[in-house]
């Protein structure tokens, strides 16, 4: 070998140990800082899982991004929100602050809508039991009140004699 290639391989093996040497290591905060941000984001690829999880090549190049950023000195609020202005507001993972109240709300609502409407319908079914007990048609009848109806005429009773006799004389053909 040549001295030139001699002299070449020790000045690599050099050069890389002083950019290597340069090139700080993540600072804990920084890094702990990103892995928050990263648990309150969605990665913007499927809306299925958070940036911290997720193995997409635009969720690896969103966690390059806020760690970079965040080794620059931005804040992780300014990170999220350039973000989320960048994504819209699906891309925070967490829900607003509200929502617990408004939900809480909503199945006070719930609840006191079942409640009413169980009222109502109670009223309604006890109004139609009172209204079948007290009409003449669905009255029980008794032998006594048969008994008091008005007696038919001869041609009448007939009639209704001829007619039965017809419809036994039917089914007993059938």
């Amino acid at each position: 070998m040549s001295t030139s290639r001699l002299l070449l391989v020790p000045l690599l093996l050099l050069t890389m140990l002083c950019t290597r040497a340069s090139a700080t290591p993540p600072d804990a905060s920084i890094t702990a800082a990103a892995v928050d941000l990263e648990r309150r984001l969605i990665a913007p690829c499927c809306w299925r899982e958070t940036l911290d999880v997720h193995t997409s090549p635009t969720a690896t190049e969103l966690r390059h991004e806020i760690r970079s950023r965040l080794q620059a000195g931005e804040s992780a609020i300014a990170i999220e929100k350039s973000l989320v202005d960048r994504y819209g507001p699906k891309l925070r993972a967490t829900l607003p602050d509200n929502l617990g109240y408004w939900l809480f709300a909503l199945v006070v609502a719930s609840g006191l809508l079942a409640v009413r409407w169980l009222r109502v319908h109670e009223l309604q079914r006890k109004a139609n039991r009172a209204q079948k007990a007290s009409s003449p048609l669905h009255a029980p009848t008794s032998p006594a009140a048969e008994s008091s109806l008005p007696p038919l005429s001869a041609s009448a009773q007939q009639r209704l004699e001829e007619r039965l006799d017809d419809d036994l004389a039917l089914m007993q053909l059938e």
